[in-house]
């Protein structure tokens, strides 16, 4: 590999290097994605280099816990019995109904993707594939509450009591009957390749998009999650957000890490972090059949699949949190965010639609966020379109007889705390 050494942090030096094109593009089978070939040379660096059996994330079983964690900690529904032999009956007790036994890698993938969808996946999972060719999977995929198809799926999982009962996402979410983009939803499954893994993600302008690769980091709405394998396993690194800034104290820099292919992130990145100079922690650690990883908010995150995982995972906005969640969501990069298809506004209108559900929910809530503030009205104002009809216009003739974006917000809480259901306000 040709490797320039640059100056990509402040704080020290690390190398970036060009992969080769070869390695990226040699197929390669799941079962020797990790391992080296008969000349003692990795199939595809860095992943044979890493070692995946150390662990830093405390593990709790799930009779033992009964509130978040202020940091990354893996809840854990399996244990070994008598025999040495890993019991998850707790997993299937509390969790997952599985009676139909929907909840296997070739059956989620066949029921939520097309036959097109399933048959890619399973040639390279089953037959061979390169690094290249997995990263460009999407594996990531949301489960519409409204959309019937996903229903049995949804309501086979029970989230643990300790997390549901402090969500509130669910609450905002299941009044908002208008509006079912993923942007709006907290339910996913994930089915991964081995090796690569796709998650959704967002980019250096938050802009929101599906990307290939498991790209380092945080999820939207500066939410927490919690994501629960069923099968399989994969290997996660998390960095607190302060931590994060201390390694990567310049925003281009961190925007630049943050697009990196998967492979150029563990290969370059990865280990830099892991043997920093200025002790910063991480934590990083494999997770496995039972094991449920939950992360607080705003925990930059990257994974690799190391066996072909099936999972199922929820970004929660909490009773803790919901202030900061609320404050990203009224400030300008939240509001500006486009649909990367129609370059439409969304940013501002799934705004207000979630503070008109906030102050449905507990105005209370509502009046201690940034949903309740002249500053936030002074933007929805201050944005060139119009929002009346919930979804932008250029219209002049609409931006003078319309009313003010500010109104239309305000008429919109008074709606919501009139009204059960939301999907009458835009008729």
């Amino acid at each position: 590999m040709l490797c320039l050494v640059i100056l990509f942090f402040s704080i020290f030096k690390t190398c970036v290097c060009e992969i080769d094109p070869l390695l990226l593009h040699r197929n390669v089978s799941s079962s020797l994605f990790f391992e080296r070939d008969e000349l003692g040379t990795c199939y595809f660096p860095p992943f044979c280099e890493m070692d995946l059996t150390q662990c830093n994330i405390p593990k709790v079983f799930v009779d033992d816990i009964d509130n978040p964690s202020e940091f990354p900690v893996i809840i854990q529904f399996c244990r070994n019995d008598v025999n040495g032999e890993k019991d998850c009956s707790a997993l299937y007790r509390d969790i997952i109904r599985n009676e139909s036994g929907q909840f296997t890698w070739d059956k989620i993938i066949s029921e939520v993707r097309s036959t097109k969808d399933y048959e890619r996946y399973a040639a390279l999972e089953y037959s061979h594939g390169s690094v290249y060719d997995r990263a460009q999977t999407i594996d990531i995929h949301p489960l519409k509450d409204r959309d019937r198809k996903y229903k049995k799926i949804i309501e086979s999982i029970a989230p643990p009591s300790f997390l549901s009962e402090i969500d509130i996402f669910n609450d905002l979410i299941g009044y908002l009957t208008t509006s079912d983009s993923p942007m709006m939803g907290n339910k996913w499954v994930i089915f991964g390749t081995t090796g690569m893994m796709s998650h959704f993600c967002i980019s250096a302008y938050f802009i929101f998009f599906f990307c290939g690769g498991a790209h380092y980091h945080f999820d939207y709405y500066l939410t927490s999650f919690w994501n629960l394998v069923l099968s399989g396993s994969k290997f996660w690194l998390l960095t607190a957000p302060y931590d994060t800034l201390k390694l990567f104290p310049n925003e281009t820099q961190l925007k630049e890490v943050m697009n990196l292919p998967i492979y150029n992130f563990f290969n370059d990145i990865y280990p830099t972090i892991v043997h920093n100079e200025i002790s910063v922690p991480y934590y990083h650690c494999l997770q496995e059949k039972g094991d449920m990883l939950f992360a607080p908010p705003i925990y930059y995150h990257s994974t690799i699949n190391v066996e072909k995982p099936l999972s199922v995972s929820r970004n929660l906005i909490t009773e803790y949190d919901y202030q900061q969640t609320f404050s990203f969501l009224t400030h300008w990069p939240s509001l500006l965010s486009e649909d990367v298809d129609t370059h439409q506004n969304v940013g501002a209108i799934q705004t207000m639609e979630l503070c008109a559900a906030l102050f449905h929910y507990h105005d209370g809530m509502f009046r201690s966020s940034a949903c309740w503030n002249k500053e936030f009205l002074h933007r929805l104002n201050a944005l060139d379109i119009d929002l009346s009809q919930g979804k932008e216009s250029w219209n002049l003739w609409s931006k003078i007889h319309k009313k003010q974006n500010s109104q239309v917000y305000v008429d919109m809480c008074n709606n919501a705390k009139k009204h059960p259901f939301f999907s009458n306000f835009w008729v």
